[in-house]
């Protein structure tokens, strides 16, 4: 084996591997929330100042956890998953968030279930669910 050379192998392309494997999941959810934000602060403008100075200061604490809480936590531990376990494997329980919210709705607001929903719903599990089996079948999960 002496004298024979290794080919180096070239870093990842960011168009074949998703951000967060090459650069962490951190750097891809700072990426992702300063590129969310910038819209909303250029339109901040049509928002008059003495509106804001209004709110009150539950109004704020809400603004506040819903940007660093449901947004910036949310796409954290998101990007944590799709680099631990792949994005075929994490992505599988986003198609249960529909059936928790209509259940949710159900059960804390006392709404209605229509025949659609239920069909829905049980479409949904059925998708997960051959998804599901289909990615153990494989070895993937």
């Amino acid at each position: 084996m002496a004298g024979r050379r290794r080919k180096a192998s070239a870093p990842p392309s960011s168009h074949t591997r998703f951000a967060g494997l090459v650069h962490g999941p951190r750097a891809a959810t700072a990426a992702s929330t300063v590129a969310g934000a910038v819209p909303y602060l250029a339109l901040t403008w049509m928002i008059p100042t003495h509106q804001l100075a209004a709110l009150p200061r539950a109004a704020w604490g809400e603004l506040t956890f819903l940007a660093l809480g449901s947004t910036v936590a949310g796409m954290l531990l998101w990007n944590l998953a799709v680099a631990r376990s792949g994005s075929t494997r994490a992505g599988l329980p986003l198609f249960l968030e529909t059936l928790i919210g209509v259940t949710g709705g159900i059960i804390v607001l006392g709404e209605r279930l229509s025949a659609g929903s239920a069909i829905g719903g049980l479409l949904v599990m059925l998708g997960v669910t051959i998804a599901w089996t289909a990615q153990h079948r494989a070895g993937l999960a």
